[in-house]
């Protein structure tokens, strides 16, 4: 509940999802959710100080399908994340993936269902996460200008980009703008009016760099599709159902939408670069 708390929970922001838009602090809006941990949290907990995470053979327990699972397994990555320390293991649940998808480093992409988090604890489980994942999707895009292998590169777009397109495809299925407005705010933390040099290898051969350059693009092309959500929001009227929460929500991400059309405008050379190659 702490990290929920640190993680956004703390912020005035609407919340949908309802009859009406409510605005406020994560614990005016909606009840605590219920966060279960059992026998395979101390799994976990038990293989964590047993275990060397740096041992190559080290592989965390599988989480629980529920949500407490979930977001401890999440969590715990990030934390080995941040410590420089591999993320073996993590994979199994759908909150790692938002939150840390440059830990996985092992891990395949795969198809990825966050419809669960779109409504009731879930919902307020992610909503309690948004500001803590803007930090780390800004740092994540900062970070591709270090990035000297194409494979490395391409490996970490594709983990990101399968985690923003199953998100995105879950919210605007269940009209839930508010819960990818960390997108929004990452937008504004990472970019700038021209895209950084990037540091790939220029031995590399040329296709390599360009689908590595394709693949980072991930968060762009997402920024993109929410700013094209932004337009859709702008453009209901005063006296249809959706205009409060439509309203609600652009007042929210006000203060750092001005990122979202440089993330379109940054998206599209890196597309047809990607074109020009095939």
């Amino acid at each position: 509940m702490r990290a929920l708390v640190r993680g956004g929970g703390w912020r005035r922001a609407p919340t949908l999802g309802g009859a009406a838009p409510r605005v406020g602090r994560l614990w005016h809006t909606a009840p605590p959710p219920t966060l279960r941990l059992d026998g395979a949290a101390f799994a976990l907990l038990r293989w964590l100080t047993a275990t060397d995470p740096a041992s190559t053979d080290a592989s965390a327990p599988p989480p629980p399908a529920d949500l407490g699972g979930d977001l401890l397994w999440a969590l715990v990555a990030d934390r080995l994340r941040a410590a420089d320390l591999p993320a073996r293991g993590f994979d199994g649940g759908a909150l790692v993936w938002l939150l840390c998808p440059d830990a996985l480093v092992d891990a395949v992409p795969r198809k990825l269902d966050f419809g669960p988090l779109m409504a009731g604890d879930g919902a307020t489980v992610l909503a309690g996460l948004q500001a803590r994942l803007a930090r780390r999707w800004a740092d994540m895009e900062r970070a591709k200008a270090t990035i000297s292998r194409p494979a490395a590169l391409a490996g970490l777009g594709a983990r990101q980009a399968a985690a923003l397109e199953a998100l995105l495809d879950a919210a605007e299925g269940a009209a839930r703008p508010d819960l990818v407005s960390f997108v929004v705010e990452a937008a504004d933390r990472a970019l700038g009016p021209a895209p950084a040099a990037d540091a790939l290898d220029a031995a590399a051969p040329l296709g390599e760099r360009a689908e590595a350059r394709f693949a980072g693009g991930a968060f762009l092309r997402a920024a993109r599709r929410v700013d094209a959500w932004r337009a859709r929001l702008g453009a209901v009227r005063f006296f249809e159902d959706e205009y409060d929460a439509a309203q609600a929500t652009l007042a929210h991400w006000a203060p750092h939408a001005a990122a979202l059309p440089r993330a379109a405008a940054l998206a599209r050379p890196l597309d047809a670069l990607r074109g020009d190659q095939r």
